[in-house]
């Protein structure tokens, strides 16, 4: 009688700690997907010629030990780099760091040994005005 007390109690144990880990993951996926930080920034006077782009982009931080070594960071400007043309100009940018659904699986899997971290880089870029053809040249006056 003993031993199936025991049996049971052990079940009852192992649900326990299955429900409270499942609570966990629940919570940390929650968590990892509510909370991000977002960087607005915006130049005045970039807007002034009035024809735009607009771009997002997504790059992985890498960070170790529970975030406290940092690791290889994404190159945002080499990455905007192709958006860019000679002249152009950065209107307004936004930047937003968050833990995905991902990055959580696998700061979970890896016991929090390697933190990625996902950053969405968005914004518009406003293009150089054309720069007008200059007037063509009058034809040198002949002498008479």
């Amino acid at each position: 009688m003993a031993a199936d007390e025991q049996q049971v109690q052990k079940a009852a144990q192992a649900g326990c700690s299955l429900v409270f880990g499942i609570i966990v993951i629940g919570v940390a996926f929650f968590v990892g997907g509510i909370f991000r930080t977002p960087v607005e920034m915006s130049f005045p006077g970039a807007g002034d010629s009035g024809d735009s782009i607009r771009f997002e982009e997504q790059f992985t931080a890498r960070h170790w030990l529970i975030g406290i070594i940092q690791g290889k960071q994404p190159d945002v400007s080499t990455a905007l780099a192709r958006y860019f043309g000679e002249g152009d100009r950065l209107g307004e940018m936004t930047v937003v760091t968050r833990h995905t659904a991902v990055d959580m699986l696998i700061m979970g899997v890896t016991l929090s040994i390697y933190c990625p971290k996902t950053v969405t880089v968005r914004g518009t870029i406003y293009k150089a005005a054309p720069e007008a053809a200059p007037p063509p040249a009058e034809p040198a006056p002949t002498p008479e």
